[in-house]
Protein backbone atom coordinates (compact mmCIF):
# COMPACT_ATOMS: atom_id res chain seq x y z
CA UNK A 1 0.00 0.00 0.00
CA UNK A 2 2.97 2.12 0.38
CA UNK A 3 3.77 3.14 -3.09
CA UNK A 4 -0.19 3.52 -3.52
CA UNK A 5 -0.41 6.63 -0.96
CA UNK A 6 3.19 7.89 -2.27
CA UNK A 7 1.28 8.05 -5.56
CA UNK A 8 -1.56 9.48 -4.30
CA UNK A 9 0.01 11.91 -2.26
CA UNK A 10 2.26 13.27 -5.67
CA UNK A 11 -1.00 13.81 -7.37
CA UNK A 12 -2.44 15.78 -4.40
CA UNK A 13 0.77 17.85 -3.89
CA UNK A 14 0.71 18.56 -7.67
CA UNK A 15 -2.78 19.69 -8.20
CA UNK A 16 -2.23 21.85 -5.00
CA UNK A 17 0.88 23.96 -6.71
CA UNK A 18 -1.44 24.42 -9.54
CA UNK A 19 -0.36 21.72 -12.27
CA UNK A 20 -2.71 22.03 -15.28
CA UNK A 21 -4.26 19.06 -16.58
CA UNK A 22 -2.68 17.81 -20.16
CA UNK A 23 -5.27 18.83 -22.51
CA UNK A 24 -6.04 22.44 -20.71
CA UNK A 25 -2.76 23.33 -22.29
CA UNK A 26 -3.93 23.92 -25.82
CA UNK A 27 -7.14 26.15 -26.78
CA UNK A 28 -8.48 25.51 -30.01
CA UNK A 29 -8.22 28.58 -32.30
CA UNK A 30 -11.47 29.63 -33.65
CA UNK A 31 -11.38 29.20 -36.94
CA UNK A 32 -14.31 31.37 -38.55
CA UNK A 33 -14.76 32.59 -40.87
CA UNK A 34 -15.51 36.63 -38.67
CA UNK A 35 -16.01 39.72 -40.34
CA UNK A 36 -13.18 42.17 -40.09
CA UNK A 37 -14.84 43.94 -36.92
CA UNK A 38 -15.26 40.71 -35.20
CA UNK A 39 -11.99 39.06 -35.88
CA UNK A 40 -10.04 37.43 -32.64
CA UNK A 41 -7.44 40.53 -32.20
CA UNK A 42 -4.64 37.79 -32.52
CA UNK A 43 -5.31 38.17 -36.51
CA UNK A 44 -6.17 42.49 -36.44
CA UNK A 45 -2.57 43.05 -37.59
CA UNK A 46 -3.12 41.01 -40.58
CA UNK A 47 -6.18 42.47 -41.88
CA UNK A 48 -5.08 45.67 -41.43
CA UNK A 49 -2.02 45.48 -43.87
CA UNK A 50 -4.32 43.37 -46.21
CA UNK A 51 -6.83 46.27 -46.66
CA UNK A 52 -3.60 48.76 -47.29
CA UNK A 53 -2.49 46.59 -49.79
CA UNK A 54 -6.28 46.75 -50.65
CA UNK A 55 -6.32 50.49 -50.66
CA UNK A 56 -2.93 50.52 -52.53
CA UNK A 57 -4.44 48.23 -55.61
CA UNK A 58 -7.22 50.32 -56.16
CA UNK A 59 -5.93 53.53 -55.81
CA UNK A 60 -3.04 52.35 -58.56
CA UNK A 61 -5.74 51.02 -60.60
CA UNK A 62 -7.79 53.84 -60.52
CA UNK A 63 -4.95 56.26 -61.74
CA UNK A 64 -4.20 53.99 -64.61
CA UNK A 65 -7.62 53.92 -65.51
CA UNK A 66 -7.82 57.84 -65.60
CA UNK A 67 -4.48 57.50 -67.20
CA UNK A 68 -5.74 55.55 -70.36
CA UNK A 69 -9.32 56.83 -70.32
CA UNK A 70 -7.59 60.32 -71.21
CA UNK A 71 -5.53 58.57 -73.78
CA UNK A 72 -7.16 56.33 -75.85
CA UNK A 73 -10.63 56.44 -74.64
CA UNK A 74 -12.59 53.31 -72.87
CA UNK A 75 -11.07 50.58 -75.40
CA UNK A 76 -7.45 51.33 -73.74
CA UNK A 77 -8.87 51.71 -70.41
CA UNK A 78 -10.32 48.20 -70.28
CA UNK A 79 -6.82 47.14 -71.56
CA UNK A 80 -5.53 48.13 -67.94
CA UNK A 81 -7.17 45.35 -65.99
CA UNK A 82 -6.74 42.90 -68.25
CA UNK A 83 -3.16 43.17 -68.80
CA UNK A 84 -2.03 44.90 -65.57
CA UNK A 85 -4.01 43.81 -62.84
CA UNK A 86 -2.58 40.74 -62.37
CA UNK A 87 1.22 41.91 -62.09
CA UNK A 88 -0.13 44.49 -59.80
CA UNK A 89 -1.59 42.11 -57.06
CA UNK A 90 1.59 40.01 -57.88
CA UNK A 91 3.60 43.11 -57.09
CA UNK A 92 1.18 43.56 -53.91
CA UNK A 93 2.46 39.66 -52.91
CA UNK A 94 5.54 40.43 -53.33
CA UNK A 95 5.31 43.99 -50.87
CA UNK A 96 3.40 42.12 -48.45
CA UNK A 97 4.47 38.52 -48.55
CA UNK A 98 1.51 36.94 -49.52
CA UNK A 99 -0.78 36.32 -51.91
CA UNK A 100 -3.63 38.51 -53.47
CA UNK A 101 -6.05 38.52 -56.03
CA UNK A 102 -9.69 39.44 -57.70
CA UNK A 103 -12.50 37.24 -57.77
CA UNK A 104 -16.42 36.93 -58.02
CA UNK A 105 -18.95 34.90 -58.80
CA UNK A 106 -19.99 35.55 -62.52
CA UNK A 107 -16.35 35.75 -63.45
CA UNK A 108 -14.96 37.45 -66.81
CA UNK A 109 -11.60 35.69 -66.75
CA UNK A 110 -11.57 32.35 -65.01
CA UNK A 111 -7.85 32.49 -63.74
CA UNK A 112 -10.21 34.83 -60.85
CA UNK A 113 -11.41 31.57 -59.76
CA UNK A 114 -12.15 32.31 -55.79
CA UNK A 115 -9.16 30.35 -53.41
CA UNK A 116 -10.99 27.39 -51.75
CA UNK A 117 -11.30 29.07 -48.36
CA UNK A 118 -13.44 31.78 -50.17
CA UNK A 119 -15.12 30.01 -52.45
CA UNK A 120 -18.24 29.45 -50.36
CA UNK A 121 -18.25 33.08 -48.94
CA UNK A 122 -18.15 34.06 -52.80
CA UNK A 123 -20.90 31.82 -54.06
CA UNK A 124 -23.30 32.77 -51.34
CA UNK A 125 -22.96 36.39 -51.88
CA UNK A 126 -25.07 37.13 -54.90
CA UNK A 127 -25.31 41.00 -55.73
CA UNK A 128 -26.62 42.97 -52.76
CA UNK A 129 -25.68 46.58 -51.63
CA UNK A 130 -21.95 46.42 -51.21
CA UNK A 131 -22.40 48.58 -48.05
CA UNK A 132 -24.19 45.81 -46.82
CA UNK A 133 -21.40 43.34 -47.32
CA UNK A 134 -18.68 42.86 -44.57
CA UNK A 135 -14.79 41.89 -45.47
CA UNK A 136 -14.55 38.52 -44.14
CA UNK A 137 -11.41 36.94 -42.58
CA UNK A 138 -10.40 33.23 -42.37
CA UNK A 139 -7.57 31.88 -40.82
CA UNK A 140 -5.29 29.49 -42.51
CA UNK A 141 -2.45 27.92 -40.42
CA UNK A 142 -0.09 30.46 -40.26
CA UNK A 143 -2.10 32.98 -42.48
CA UNK A 144 -4.96 35.42 -42.80
CA UNK A 145 -7.62 35.61 -45.45
CA UNK A 146 -8.87 38.24 -46.14
CA UNK A 147 -12.08 38.82 -48.71
CA UNK A 148 -13.36 42.44 -49.03
CA UNK A 149 -15.85 43.21 -51.35
CA UNK A 150 -15.97 45.58 -55.01
CA UNK A 151 -18.62 48.11 -55.43
CA UNK A 152 -20.09 48.80 -58.51
CA UNK A 153 -19.12 52.42 -59.14
CA UNK A 154 -20.30 54.83 -62.33
CA UNK A 155 -16.80 53.94 -64.14
CA UNK A 156 -17.82 50.15 -64.03
CA UNK A 157 -20.80 50.27 -65.59
CA UNK A 158 -19.07 51.15 -69.14
CA UNK A 159 -17.64 47.36 -69.08
CA UNK A 160 -19.64 45.51 -66.24
CA UNK A 161 -23.48 47.28 -66.76
CA UNK A 162 -26.31 45.85 -68.38
CA UNK A 163 -25.12 44.15 -72.21
CA UNK A 164 -27.38 46.96 -73.83
CA UNK A 165 -25.84 49.92 -72.33
CA UNK A 166 -21.93 48.70 -72.74
CA UNK A 167 -20.89 50.50 -76.33
CA UNK A 168 -20.81 48.07 -78.99
CA UNK A 169 -16.97 48.50 -79.49
CA UNK A 170 -16.40 47.79 -75.98
CA UNK A 171 -18.70 44.71 -76.02
CA UNK A 172 -16.67 43.51 -79.10
CA UNK A 173 -13.46 43.91 -76.90
CA UNK A 174 -14.54 41.73 -74.50
CA UNK A 175 -16.43 38.99 -76.17
CA UNK A 176 -12.89 38.34 -78.27
CA UNK A 177 -11.07 38.47 -75.10
CA UNK A 178 -13.34 36.78 -72.75
CA UNK A 179 -15.51 34.40 -74.62
CA UNK A 180 -17.08 32.91 -71.70
CA UNK A 181 -17.51 36.45 -70.13
CA UNK A 182 -20.53 36.61 -67.26
CA UNK A 183 -19.46 39.93 -65.58
CA UNK A 184 -21.77 42.26 -67.09
CA UNK A 185 -25.74 43.33 -65.79
CA UNK A 186 -24.87 44.90 -62.34
CA UNK A 187 -26.08 48.40 -61.25
CA UNK A 188 -24.30 50.88 -59.66
CA UNK A 189 -23.69 50.59 -55.89
CA UNK A 190 -24.20 46.85 -56.17
CA UNK A 191 -21.50 44.20 -55.04
CA UNK A 192 -19.45 43.13 -58.50
CA UNK A 193 -16.80 41.23 -56.87
CA UNK A 194 -13.63 41.13 -54.14
CA UNK A 195 -9.90 41.32 -53.45
CA UNK A 196 -8.53 38.60 -51.40
CA UNK A 197 -5.38 38.63 -49.59
CA UNK A 198 -3.59 35.38 -47.78
CA UNK A 199 -1.26 37.17 -45.68
CA UNK A 200 1.44 36.01 -42.69
CA UNK A 201 -0.73 36.69 -39.01
CA UNK A 202 2.58 38.27 -38.12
Amino acid sequence: MRPLVALTTFAVAAFVAGAAPVHAQHTPVPQGPFTAAEAPAELKGAVERAQKAFAEFQARMDARMADEMSRGGLPAALAVYRDEASSSTASLGRQYGGRFGRTSDRLRDPHNAAPQWAAALVRKAGTPDARDVPTWVVPIGTNVGVLAPLETREGCILCHGPVTTIPPATAGTIRATYPGDRATGYEVGQLRGWIWAEIPRR
